[in-house]
């Protein structure tokens, strides 16, 4: 139930859809609309097909490319995780942070003073990311590894902290307050529900 079908922009409610129908109900062989990220689905079930184990042929080849890529991705992480932990140790050992990404093999990109309040002075795609990993962590500390995409991790250090300009939160004052009430809300309601 959990595996995309082919041409399908769905996802899991087209599966739950098509497997909570029964063919032979008149109120239970038509779906609801299942909406997609192209198209709005309906289905019908006609008839229903025992489950079956395909043959090893069948499924070789898509078996070996779905290794191939869970197999690059861990060896990616790891390598992720490696320069991570070198970094962090070549700081540890009184490198700078820049010194010790080039010397890596990195080109890292410095970024002037930001806060939740003003725009990040070098624009990325990944300006997202960095703001509010960066926004979580103290001077000298790093982040963890950051996915973008299948191919690139973003690994943050802090190297200072500044005070932001007080008056600059004035104008957030309702949004903040507002923010901090949600989120006092849902820790005592999580608390709630867990006990």
């Amino acid at each position: 139930i959990d595996e995309e079908v082919e041409g399908v922009s769905a996802g899991a409610a087209f599966q739950k859809a098509a497997f909570d129908l029964v063919p032979n109900d008149v109120e239970r062989r038509v779906s609801d609309p299942v909406a997609g990220r192209d198209a709005i689905f309906v289905l019908i079930a006609d008839s229903r097909r025992p489950a079956r184990s395909p043959e090893l042929a069948e499924v070789r080849e898509k078996a070996a490319a779905l290794f191939r890529q869970e197999e690059r991705a861990r060896v990616f992480q790891k390598k992720a995780s490696d320069t991570l932990a070198g970094l962090k140790s070549a700081v540890a050992a009184g490198s700078a942070f820049t010194p010790a990404a080039q010397k890596a093999g990195h080109e890292p990109l410095s970024e002037g003073p930001f806060s939740v309040f003003t725009e990040m002075t070098n624009t990325t795609a990944y300006s997202d990311h960095i703001a509010s990993a960066a926004i979580r962590l103290d001077t000298g500390k790093f982040s963890e590894l950051i996915p973008v995409d299948s191919k690139k991790y973003l690994i943050l250090y802090v190297e200072s902290r500044e005070p932001g300009e007080p008056l600059s939160a004035e104008g957030y004052r309702e949004e903040l307050l507002s923010a901090l009430n949600n989120y006092r809300g849902n820790s005592v309601f999580r608390s709630w529900v867990s006990t």
